[in-house]
């Protein structure tokens, strides 16, 4: 999984609150940045990045707050992306659909439910 197929970073944010955009712009590049050097280390790691509580270390870190909105996107992004990277994980390993994959458990096991 490569951080460009996993994550779209919204860079440019219509309608940031801060009194200086370019404070919520340079703390968007670092938190892409830091994303990015952390999923380059461990590429597999993607889904666990994405994570809301991964996540919020990123945006929140002291006193690099972001604007709630340019907060609320990058969440958005993250839990978009989370959602995609799940999606595309059978494909990672070149396994079938998560359709097909359940239906062959049902084949193989029964309806089993948990």
């Amino acid at each position: 999984m490569s951080s460009s197929s996993t994550w779209t970073f919204p860079l440019e944010i219509e309608g940031c609150e801060n009194q200086n955009p370019a404070d919520c712009h340079r703390h968007r590049l670092w938190v892409a940045g830091r994303i990015a050097k952390k999923l380059a280390q461990m590429p597999f790691n993607a889904l666990h990045l994405l994570l809301p509580e991964k996540l919020e270390e990123y945006l929140h870190p002291g006193d690099r707050e972001l604007c709630s909105v340019c907060q609320t996107s990058l969440t958005e992004a993250g839990s978009a992306a989370r959602k995609r990277a799940w999606q595309s994980l059978p494909a990672t390993f070149g396994l079938p659909s998560w359709r097909e994959l359940k239906g062959m458990k049902t084949e193989a096991m029964g309806p089993i439910e948990f």
